[in-house]
């Protein structure tokens, strides 16, 4: 296995992400779905103006993926609170994604004679347990979700930066 700078960038960054998601949950919260909000809103705008700006040789479908763009981005902003109720889902998926990846590092590392091995089984393994909890109940408390998310985003990030670290 090769560590790569680019490895070593991506977990100090989840790291830090998720202390900031531990530190200021609610307010992490609505930026975040203020800055989707806006993003969408302008790729969709972009993309309906394409459409009619090179309508010889746009298809329907960019017209309808940017009207479902500028329409999420204008519910993101609109009604932040109803978009934020679904984040846990979304957080829970996002965690079973990376539980997924972990999961297949770990064998990998056991494969190879890593001898600590199992602390990524480990955290693969509480990933998924969350992650399946928040899909399975995405309703709950957005505020709790998030913090927890942070606390698992910190804790995936500083094991990465340690095993990337041992295996230079």
């Amino acid at each position: 296995m090769n560590s790569t700078p680019r490895q070593l960038v991506s977990a100090v960054a989840y790291a830090i992400l998720g202390l900031v998601l531990i530190i200021r949950p609610g307010l992490t919260a609505s930026v975040l779905c203020a800055g989707l909000g806006i993003c969408a809103l302008i790729f969709g705008l972009v993309r309906i103006i394409s459409y009619f700006l090179r309508r010889d040789s746009a298809t329907g479908a960019d017209l309808a993926v940017g009207i479902a763009l500028a329409a999420v981005g204008i519910l993101c902003l609109a009604a932040p609170r109803t978009v934020m109720s679904i984040l846990p889902l979304l957080l829970g998926v996002v965690l079973i994604i990376d539980g997924a990846g972990k999961l297949s590092r770990s064998l990998e590392l056991r494969k190879l004679g890593y001898s600590h091995w199992y602390l990524t089984l480990l955290l693969a393994a509480c990933l998924l347990l969350v992650g399946i909890v928040m899909v399975l109940n995405p309703f709950g408390m957005v505020e709790t979700a998030v913090t927890f998310f942070g606390i698992c985003l910190l804790i995936d990030g500083l094991l990465d930066i340690i095993l990337l670290l041992r295996l230079r």
